[in-house]
């Protein structure tokens, strides 16, 4: 890049900030940008709705940004399908057992339910909504108390 080029970057940069600057920088701005349009957008614009218009520009310009959200949103998804997953099959697997003894059942309740829904929370409550957290626990104690006390 020529040394022009690379004061015109810099000196746009520095438009953002324009009512924070000396005194002098203001005078060598507004003799590089004399009779630029784009300047007197920026210079009329406050640093928040300039740095808003950067973004929503590099939005339309890079579909990459757009690709990570939806894998990511991909990805939740699949984690919460596995957490609803895990908790039908332990549950279809406590009553699915040939050998029908409440106390064997509720044994197994307590050794694999309990701890599944411990990690399984802690994963909820990191990874989503409150709300589905609140979903999940919900459901989790009302499961094990109905199924524990009767």
């Amino acid at each position: 890049m020529k040394k022009e080029e690379e004061f015109h970057i810099l000196a746009k940069e520095l438009l953002v900030f324009y009512d924070e600057l000396d005194y002098e920088v203001k005078v060598i701005l507004d003799n590089h940008f004399k009779d630029s349009e784009e300047y007197r957008e920026i210079k009329s614009m406050s640093s928040f709705d300039y740095m808003e218009k950067e973004i929503k520009e590099e939005r339309v310009t890079s579909g990459a940004l757009t690709n990570e959200f939806k894998s990511l949103k991909l990805f939740r998804q699949l984690i919460m399908g596995l957490l609803v997953l895990s908790r039908a099959i332990l549950i279809f697997s406590l009553f699915s057992g040939s050998d029908i003894n409440m106390t064997v059942i509720k044994a197994d309740a307590i050794l694999y339910y309990v701890p599944l829904t411990i990690v399984a929370n802690i994963l909820t409550f990191v990874g989503f909504r409150r709300r589905v957290f609140w979903s999940f626990l919900t459901f989790d104690v009302l499961f094990l108390l109905a199924f524990l006390l009767f």
